[in-house]
């Protein structure tokens, strides 16, 4: 009789540890997961408040090919409205 309750005692030990452990395992892992979370959260807002000016730079810089493909575009479009359209070739 004296075994089982030794075997008792040691089994009830030994599973108030597992549920320490348990216990333990899931708050770290709901820490870790809101640090995941917030660390997500931050890059994003970052990426949007920084992407406008980013854009804005990159066009501010390449502005001087822009205007002249404007101006090729604007002088093809002229031309193109300018000349008279081909008379269509009569069918026999």
């Amino acid at each position: 009789m004296a075994e089982e309750t030794s075997l008792e005692t040691k089994l009830a030990e030994l599973a108030k540890h597992v549920q320490d452990q348990a216990r333990f395992t899931r708050a770290i892992t709901v820490v870790c997961t809101a640090a995941v979370m917030g660390v997500l959260f931050w890059m994003i807002v970052q990426v949007f408040t920084l992407m406008p000016d980013m854009v804005i730079a990159k066009y501010m810089a390449a502005l001087p090919q822009i205007v002249v493909q404007w101006h090729f575009t604007e002088t093809a479009s002229s031309k193109s409205t300018k000349t008279p359209a081909a008379a269509p070739a009569k069918a026999k």
